[in-house]
């Protein structure tokens, strides 16, 4: 069995700010493998869920034989239990939002960043400085990294076939973060430990563009997405994504 893990681009079934669910299949009912496929994607999701939950469904599940893991955002976390993304609530990296918030999918976002924001006002009144500190983004650096380095241990352990791409944009207003990030990728033991793994297959690593990386977002073109706001892939996005991700995907012995 192949378990799928990622965030709204990956998800079956998924809803839309309308209320309505899409109706076409998504990139993982195309792949190229035989085996039966569980997508355990959900909407909103960070790269720490999305690993986690993985790794929760191959300790569950005993005829893994590979895992292929989505990552989103890397600026989204979860807290609680809540899905929070920084990049809705701090509006940055969305241009002319005064335009965008005509669209109904935008309205409906902005109801979902108000919604996140009073969560963290629940745990913490640092919520601005969580959410764009330097410390925020080396930790949320670090923490990707660890994450992936342990799911690979336990593939290793199961002999389970680990592929993991960036699907959408790392970070949202790209430039002034990158610095913060880059102070801290190279002397990070899970980086380089990564960066010299032969037994994982990290397709266009180290994900970022800035380092010779790539997300797939990136290849989705305007007519390919569903539109008047909303940037998810439509069925010729979701169909294309599944040939790219067939071109991508490398196979390894374990």
């Amino acid at each position: 069995m192949i378990i799928v893990s990622g965030c709204s681009f990956c998800a079956p079934n998924l809803k839309l700010a309308d209320r309505s669910r899409i109706t076409w299949p998504v990139w993982s009912d195309y792949l190229k493998y035989k085996e039966p496929v569980l997508n355990i994607s959900k909407s909103g999701r960070g790269n720490d869920t999305i690993i986690s939950s993985a790794m929760d469904a191959i300790v569950s599940n005993s005829d893994v034989t590979r895992v292929i893991i989505s990552l989103s955002q890397w600026e989204r976390f979860s807290l609680r239990g809540y899905s929070i993304n920084p990049g809705i609530i701090t509006r940055e990296g969305y241009g002319d939002r005064e335009k965008e918030l005509r669209t109904y999918y935008s309205r409906n976002e902005k109801k979902v960043a108000e919604k996140q924001i009073r969560e963290i006002n629940k745990y913490t009144n640092k919520g601005k400085y969580i959410l764009n500190s330097e410390q925020s983004f080396r930790i949320m650096t670090e923490d990707l990294f660890r994450d992936i380095f342990l799911l690979h241990k336990l593939c290793r352990e199961r002999k389970i076939k680990l592929h993991i791409f960036q699907m959408l944009k790392p970070f949202n207003h790209y430039n002034s973060k990158l610095k913060h990030v880059a102070s801290c990728i190279y002397n990070n033991f899970y980086f380089n430990y990564l960066d010299d793994c032969k037994d994982i297959d990290l397709i266009d690593w180290p994900f970022l563009s800035y380092f010779g990386g790539e997300d797939l977002d990136t290849l989705i073109a305007n007519e390919e997405r569903i539109g008047d706001g909303d940037g998810h892939p439509n069925r010729a996005g979701q169909k294309k994504l599944g040939e790219i991700i067939n071109e991508k995907i490398k196979d390894y012995e374990v």
